[in-house]
């Protein structure tokens, strides 16, 4: 379950390979649904937001936005923020739909690690993000929402058979 080292952080806390009865995760931008087929597998009840395609709907549930009510134990945003021209009030949305006690996985491309992986045609790509991140960046918007940080992003992630990114 390499996908579940992502997690790690919170693993003391929340274990998502054994969620307590009735956990609920979102993923916003959850694509064909890979994630959700993986934590529906550990028992998630599992719900997606997706606008661009629909592969992931056979088998989750799926939204047209976030609730504006508390349900989720779990929200995940991994490679969504880059696309969003309001992050903070995309933030506080999560905040509100968010449980008590609850977690909030946030994926970016990191601008502030170009020196280390060079891609800069993909993070610095004005046709498809309108924004990039350094991380004190997002820990003042992730503030400023109402989240606090459990742990700051690795450098470095490993892709599975000694290949990683940054």
């Amino acid at each position: 379950r390499s996908w579940s080292r992502t997690f790690d952080p919170i693993r003391d806390k929340l274990s998502v390979t054994s969620p307590p009865e009735g956990a609920r995760v979102l993923d916003f931008g959850c694509g064909s649904g890979k994630l959700l087929d993986a934590l529906q597998e550990c028992g998630w009840q599992t719900f997606g937001v997706e606008t661009a395609v629909d592969g992931a709907f056979p088998r989750h549930v799926r939204l047209d936005s976030v609730p504006d009510m508390t349900m989720f134990d779990l929200i995940v945003a991994h490679h969504v923020f880059e696309h969003v021209t309001d992050p903070l009030g995309l933030l506080r949305q999560f905040a509100r739909a968010c449980r008590v006690g609850g977690y909030l996985l946030v994926g970016v491309p990191r601008f502030d690690t170009l020196p280390i992986h060079r891609d800069y045609k993909y993070v610095i790509n004005g046709h498809a993000h309108v924004t990039a991140y350094t991380w004190p960046c997002l820990q003042g918007l992730l503030a400023r929402a109402g989240w606090k940080p459990v742990a700051p992003p690795p450098d470095r992630l490993s892709k599975g058979q000694g290949r990683y990114t940054y």
